[in-house]
């Protein structure tokens, strides 16, 4: 296992304080009550759009925050940077990009349908 950075930890604790955050302001604007009355068909398509938005950005928060709490808990029982499936090492370089990467990039690809980057997309890249 790679020496962890207290910097990296800090940063993933720091991410899930700000995730907390937002799904509580969301969760609280949304609990406020509706105006007594909605004026027209529009106004009533407009409230139905944000709260539609407002709940994809809370499950999309909810997501990266079980994410970060799968991290830290392997970084706490001392197998964070090591592939879940193969136990391979994770590359350094992932996991910078990805702190809360689970997998090797191998068995990522596997995990996303067995394809390749450049088999996902067409002749000459198109997709």
């Amino acid at each position: 296992m790679p020496a962890i950075d207290p910097l990296l930890q800090r940063r993933l604790r720091l991410r899930a304080q700000e995730l907390r955050s937002q799904i509580a302001t969301v969760r609280a604007r949304s609990g406020e009550s509706a105006p007594a009355e909605i004026g027209d068909a529009k106004d009533a398509a407009e409230a139905t759009a944000q709260a539609t938005v407002a709940d994809a950005e809370v499950e999309r928060d909810l997501a990266e925050l079980r994410e970060i709490d799968l991290a830290l808990g392997a970084i706490a029982d001392m197998s964070y940077g090591s592939c879940n499936e193969c136990g391979s090492p994770i590359d350094p370089r992932r996991l910078i990009a990805q702190p809360t990467a689970l997998r090797c990039r191998e068995c990522q690809v596997v995990a996303e349908g067995g394809k390749t980057p450049a088999a996902r997309t067409g002749p000459r890249g198109i997709a």
